[in-house]
């Protein structure tokens, strides 16, 4: 859906009546952007996948050819025109109303839980919170419109209600920002406007316990999100000095970072969702692009900065467009891109630096990148939305769930994460007994050659060995998983599932035992000990174990 509406909003406003346009050194510092991204990507090892992006986020060359697409719609159609920059504005604060109800709804119904709003992820939400408040909340200085107030509470109700440290941190730096643009801005702001979401947050965290939980780390999970962050950055400055130049290409971070993984990340962290980015813009870029990539972006950023100098004043327009822009990427620095905000942070960045045409509109290029754009969306997004549509229903079908996910996998061939997500499930059949393993194995032929250095393909190509009694075969290819990620707890307990199916009872034993000591905070280790000393008859020893696993499953 996300891919359908970035592919609708590029064509659309390439095919629009245009009245703005890019500064010369942006496009050439856009292109120049796109050029070594490409670049990187056919260098890389896995240069098609890295082209076309990876599952979940697909930003591939078309998504981030997007994303530069929506800075050009960004000038061409709103940063001159006052109509379609209110149709924006009134796009924005609906949305940000509806994210505010349906938040404040799940803060009541489930007051344990993050929320996640209408975005599914809480810093997504948080950040569009932040879009939401810096835009309609500057425009406020010139137009006090019911629904502008609207979108800017609702806004801010949504970075206080996320709980989203990033998005907050973001915010109070915007709202010091703001006290600096007071002085080009017209009409200028009272010096005390700027600091008021900034007592508002402050207020609404203490109110909201789950913002207040998270921001003094009175969670475990709020410290072990600092702590895995922490360990995420020095793991992938690390990666990035290994790959100085170009990278390792994009969309191959979830399969690069394992050799730089630490004891302290399996201990912290853990195998369970393995990060397909580094959680910080400036590490994701030179991860995937280098410090080649750094240096275009940068040149992009003082291309961006350099043209916003030389306009002079700002209106509230502008204004908080370079606010929404400046706080996204305050924001980033903790997170990484979408395809939700991602898009609205490109269109708000070209708002802020649109000049006037002074040209002949260049037509047939505006039609031909409309075309592309509409092709690649059918292509791309048409055939996820159907794959997709096709794995639920074999989640959920009583039979036949096996020809539905062969099926899902043909409807998009293109895509072998999806064949990886689709034979997983199927190995989940297989230990069901609902699918027979000679059958899933012959399915799986050559899984994971396309996906080179995928310990989450290497896993699930060993569980269908396992389960079809080749323990051998399981362990060999578990050997190589061991080598991309040497402290890969789920890779060590699956080691010793095999060697307790080949009845080698001291490796397996030896296998949980480093698992447990690798991560000291997971049950699962002691759990498969135990069943392991009940295959021994070690009464004593399982009892133990069990009741091992059980005291870390509750705390």
């Amino acid at each position: 859906t996300r891919l359908v509406l970035l592919g609708l909003v590029v064509a659309l406003g390439l095919l629009a009546a245009p009245t703005g346009e890019l500064t010369r050194p942006i496009v050439w510092a856009l292109l120049a952007a796109l050029s070594v991204f490409t670049l990187a990507a056919l260098l890389s090892a896995t240069p098609i996948l890295a082209l076309q992006g990876r599952y979940p986020r697909y930003e591939g060359l078309p998504v981030v050819a997007g994303y530069a697409a929506c800075v050009l719609v960004g000038a061409r159609v709103f940063a001159q025109d006052a109509a379609a920059r209110l149709h924006l504005e009134r796009a924005l604060a609906a949305s940000a109303v509806l994210s505010a109800v349906v938040s404040l709804v799940q803060v009541v119904l489930l007051p344990s839980e993050r929320v996640i709003g209408t975005l599914g992820n809480s810093s997504t939400l948080g950040i569009w919170g932040l879009l939401a408040t810096c835009v309609l909340g500057w425009r406020l200085v010139e137009a006090t419109a019911w629904w502008r107030w609207a979108g800017a509470v609702s806004g801010l109700l949504l970075v206080v209600l996320s709980a989203s440290r990033a998005a907050q941190v973001a915010l109070v730096v915007v709202c010091l920002l703001a006290l600096v643009l007071r002085v080009p801005a017209t009409p200028r702001p009272a010096w005390w406007q700027p600091l008021v979401p900034i007592v508002v947050l402050g207020i609404g965290v203490l109110v909201v316990p789950t913002a207040r939980a998270r921001v003094v780390g009175a969670t475990p999970f709020a410290e072990a999100t600092i702590n895995g962050r922490t360990l995420l950055w020095q793991e992938s400055l690390q990666l990035v000095l290994a790959h100085p130049v170009l990278g390792v290409g994009p969309s191959r971070f979830v399969d690069s970072i394992g050799p730089f993984h630490t004891p302290a990340w399996a201990a912290a962290v853990g195998p369970y969702a393995p990060p397909d980015s580094p959680h910080n813009l400036v590490l994701q870029v030179a991860s995937a692009t280098g410090l080649l990539g750094l240096v275009v972006v940068a040149l992009l950023a003082a291309a961006w900065l350099v043209t916003l100098w030389r306009a002079g004043t700002l209106d509230p327009a502008r204004g908080g467009a370079v606010l929404a822009v400046s706080g996204a990427a305050v924001a980033y620095l903790a997170g990484f891109t979408d395809l939700i905000t991602t898009p609205m942070v490109c269109l708000l960045a070209g708002l802020a630096v649109g000049a006037a045409r002074d040209a002949t509109p260049r037509v047939l290029l505006a039609r031909i990148g409309a075309g592309t754009a509409l092709v690649t969306t059918v292509v791309l997004a048409g055939s996820i939305l159907v794959s997709e549509w096709t794995l639920g229903r074999a989640l959920v079908a009583p039979t036949g769930q096996q020809e539905l996910l062969r099926t899902a996998v043909a409807q998009r061939s293109w895509d072998p994460d999806l064949r990886r997500r689709a034979t997983f499930v199927e190995a989940r059949l297989v230990e069901a007994g609902a699918v027979d393993p000679a059958s899933a194995l012959d399915g799986a032929a050559g899984l994971c050659e396309a996906l080179p250095g995928s310990i989450e393909c290497l896993h699930t190509w060993a569980d269908l060995e396992d389960l079809a009694g080749r323990h051998a075969d399981a362990l060999a290819i578990l050997d190589h998983a061991i080598v991309l990620d040497p402290t890969n707890v789920d890779t060590i307990l699956k080691q010793g599932i095999a060697h307790a199916g080949a009845h080698d009872w001291t490796a397996a034993e030896a296998a949980f035992q480093q698992a447990s000591g690798l991560r000291p905070t997971a049950p699962e280790p002691w759990d498969n000990l135990a069943y392991l000393h009940d295959l021994q008859g070690r009464a004593t020893q399982a009892d133990q174990a069990r009741a091992r696993a059980a005291d870390l499953r509750g705390r």
